[in-house]
């Protein structure tokens, strides 16, 4: 909280001791630093979520799929796949072994 105060600037630091000074810079960038890291996490989270439904796209899903297929290949287990959809007010579910 105080490091992202000093960083928008409502907090100065006005003292003689110049490692105060090293401390209030050190403190800015930490803060840019943490600022920087949420909006790197959100925009990954919007790169594959679709922003209306906030449902995984279709990139993720082929994705997380081709590795859950080379992880059941690897320990010999079997995988299947289920799929749902709605048409015309009723459902469609569709399974894959």
């Amino acid at each position: 909280m105080a490091s992202s105060l000093l960083a928008s600037g409502r907090i100065t630091i006005n003292s003689s001791p110049p490692y105060l000074a090293t401390i209030s810079t050190f403190a800015n960038q930490a803060a840019i630093a943490i600022q920087n890291a949420q909006l790197h996490q959100e925009v990954k989270q919007q790169a594959i979520t679709d922003g209306l439904t906030g449902l995984y796209n279709f990139r993720y899903i082929k994705g997380r799929l081709e590795e859950e297929v080379k992880r059941a290949q690897r320990f010999k287990h079997y995988l299947a796949l289920r799929n749902t959809q709605k048409e015309n007010n009723k459902y469609n579910t569709y399974i894959f072994f």
